[in-house]
């Protein structure tokens, strides 16, 4: 089975996403999956990323952005990609409910996807939550055009089944588990 998992950032940057789609990525691959990783990253640094990745059996295909942000990244080539090679996979996972990968994602190929939203709400502040009044037409599509969404809590769950109803049949709580070796 070929797995893509779609991610806004991945190592060597550092965050609870990247972490936790760098590990997704070893156990998948541990298990005789064959898994590419797509992921954007700041104009320029996509060779030298790529350099980084400590386990050669693991594709890393990093996309540059257009943008020049942090926060709100945007690489079209991923969707390109994704649009010309996404046949060739699978299943596609797709990580983070509060970036632009998923939406490309879910626009770019009819191959199943897996979302995992890692969803906190729809904004802690009023800028948030007016940001989040546009982007919810967007969002709506990822949790409709998603096979399953997986959350890691029961908060997280009932967070998604409450925003977003329609997806209510879709949500499964699957844990992150505990690295205890390492």
């Amino acid at each position: 089975m070929r797995i893509a998992l779609v991610t806004p950032g991945f190592a060597p940057e550092v965050g609870g996403i990247e972490t936790y789609v760098q590990k997704l990525s070893v156990e998948l691959n541990a298990l005789g999956y064959a898994v590419d990783v797509l992921t954007q990253c700041p104009r320029g640094r996509a060779a030298e990323w790529s350099a980084s990745v400590a386990n050669p059996d693991i594709r890393v295909l990093r996309f540059g952005d257009w943008t020049g942000t942090r926060r709100f990244r945007i690489a079209p080539g991923l969707w390109r990609y994704l649009r010309h090679n996404g046949a060739s996979y699978d299943v596609i996972h797709v990580h983070n409910f509060h970036a632009i990968p998923a939406f490309m994602a879910c626009q770019a190929t009819d191959r199943p996807i897996v979302f995992s939203p890692h969803y906190h709400g729809l904004g802690h502040t009023l800028p948030a939550r007016l940001l989040h009044l546009p982007y919810d037409k967007f969002a709506k599509r990822i949790f409709t055009r998603s096979s399953y969404v997986l959350c890691v809590s029961d908060a997280e769950a009932k967070k998604v089944s409450r925003d977003y109803p329609a997806s209510v049949s879709r949500v499964h709580k699957v844990g992150a588990g505990i690295d205890i070796e390492g």
